[in-house]
């Protein structure tokens, strides 16, 4: 549904991330490798994202890169 999410990068902590889109925080779970290789908070990020929908839940994944989201 969203191949990727760019923004403000707001949070950064262990096992996700927050870009803020216009005023929506998108929380987006993310290995603590691909973390460590974002820019700093407060930057302009883009990350290629997967939409996981679960019966009870739906979650946003995130890569680097596309070439990382199709592994």
């Amino acid at each position: 549904m969203f191949a990727y999410i760019k923004g403000i990068l707001e949070v950064k902590t262990k096992g996700y991330i927050v870009i803020d889109v216009n005023g929506i925080g998108y929380k987006i779970f993310m290995s603590e490798t691909a973390i460590s290789r974002l820019c700093d908070v407060g930057e302009v990020v883009k990350v290629h994202t997967y939409l996981k929908v679960k019966e009870d839940e739906m979650s946003l994944y995130g890569f680097n890169t596309n070439e990382e989201l199709r592994m």
